[in-house]
């Protein structure tokens, strides 16, 4: 687990709850401490996609964490969305999730 010392930001994050005919539906905001590093670097999404991430999330594991579609406000302001979740597992537990967005 990261000590929150070491999570000195901010992440406000939207869930996805749905799609409606205007495009995806979101659920209120929840925010979270987090550290972000604006790296471009390229990943490969869930379908298979090779994209890049302007950055990388690092938050503590746990419920209510953002997923792959949800969107976030970084602390400089930007709102993007979250193209790749992983989880990196430690010894016996996962020891912290990173999250790539566009």
């Amino acid at each position: 687990m990261i000590p929150k010392r070491l999570l000195p930001q901010r992440l406000t994050y939207r869930p996805i709850v749905g799609r409606g005919s205007f495009g995806p539906i979101y659920d209120d905001p929840v925010t979270i401490p987090a550290r972000v590093q604006f790296t471009a670097k390229a990943v490969r999404n869930a379908n298979g996609e090779d994209l890049v991430a302007a950055a990388t999330i690092y938050v503590q594991p746990g419920e209510n964490l953002p997923d792959v579609g949800d969107i976030v406000t970084l602390p400089d302001g930007s709102v993007r969305p979250v193209i790749a979740r992983s989880d990196q597992v430690g010894a016996r537990t996962v020891e912290v999730v990173s999250l790539d967005v566009s």
